[in-house]
């Protein structure tokens, strides 16, 4: 995760994913709702998916933007801008002997890596590390498959379109 670069999270719409810029500029929130995105940031941050993306992956022609409060787990000291974007895994084995149950109570969408990791582990008792491999050139369609797979799609709670 490096510091403005935008980090993604899986949407329950093929084609849609939701961005955030690490370390982007956050408002004082001081009442529940949404609030507008500077179009040259949303502009930006597209701009930015549309690099770094393989084409056909994420439709980039009905971009959203908006800025809401979130949730945050504030276990560990705030970070520069007064918050604690952070993330915690609930092991329920050790809290109510369930095994095999995991729950993710996340605090920034920009640490889901970390939380996936940590999760993985939690399962097969094996630490991965962060680093991605670098990207070579290959089939799309394995790849197009593979984004295409929604948990939503599986469980029936949406269409797959």
């Amino acid at each position: 995760m490096e510091f403005g670069w935008p980090a993604l999270a899986p949407a329950a719409v093929v084609g849609t994913v939701l961005a955030s810029r690490y370390g982007g500029a956050q408002r004082t929130v001081e009442r529940r709702g949404r609030w507008p995105v500077p179009t040259a940031e949303a502009a930006a941050l597209d701009g930015e998916l549309a690099e770094w993306i393989a084409p056909g992956v994420i439709d980039h022609a009905e971009p959203v933007a908006w800025v809401c409060s979130k949730t945050e787990h504030t276990i560990r000291d705030q970070d520069q801008w007064g918050t604690s974007p952070n993330y915690t895994v609930v092991d329920h084995q050790r809290r109510e002997q369930i095994g095999g149950l995991w729950t993710v109570l996340p605090g920034k969408m920009t640490l889901a890596l970390h939380a996936s990791r940590d999760v993985a582990a939690a399962v097969t008792g094996e630490m991965q590390p962060l680093g991605l491999a670098p990207a070579t050139l290959r089939d799309l369609d394995g790849a197009r498959e593979l984004v295409g797979i929604s948990p939503w799609a599986v469980h029936q709670e949406v269409q797959a379109q």
